[in-house]
């Protein structure tokens, strides 16, 4: 129980403050969106962090059971798949993803915003209060 706790206190604030900067500025983070577009190559460095992370959170918890902390299970799963994408995929894929319309809406980022936020939360309750 020790190691969900203490990567719930982990990512807990990391999905909180990044979900919240998505709510408050969804116009810079479409920019973002739009510059990596432009050049998917500046996706690698970003890729090899996702990679790394993602090893690091399959090895210390992969459990699939359902519990709150089942987001750090599907987090680390996700920047897994999504490094190897990034990384083996052809550049014309990554940029068709890049290029997909619903990421010009800011209601895209809206949603994105608060289901990280709300994931923060979860993370943040469970981590800190649920000692």
């Amino acid at each position: 129980m020790q190691k969900e706790i203490a990567l719930a206190c982990i990512l807990g604030p990391f999905y909180l403050v990044y979900g919240l900067s998505i709510l408050v500025y969804p116009r810079q983070w479409r920019k973002i969106v739009t510059w990596l577009e432009q050049n998917h190559f500046n996706l690698l460095a970003i890729a090899m962090m996702m990679l790394i992370f993602g090893l690091i959170l399959v090895n210390a918890y992969n459990i699939w059971e359902w519990s709150p902390f089942l987001i750090i299970t599907i987090t680390g799963w996700v920047l897994l798949v999504k490094s190897v994408f990034f990384f083996l995929a052809p550049g014309k894929w990554i940029t068709a993803l890049l290029r997909w319309r619903i990421l010009a809406h800011l209601a895209y980022y809206y949603c994105a915003g608060a289901l990280l936020t709300a994931f923060g939360v979860t993370l943040v309750w469970y981590g800190y209060c649920g000692r």
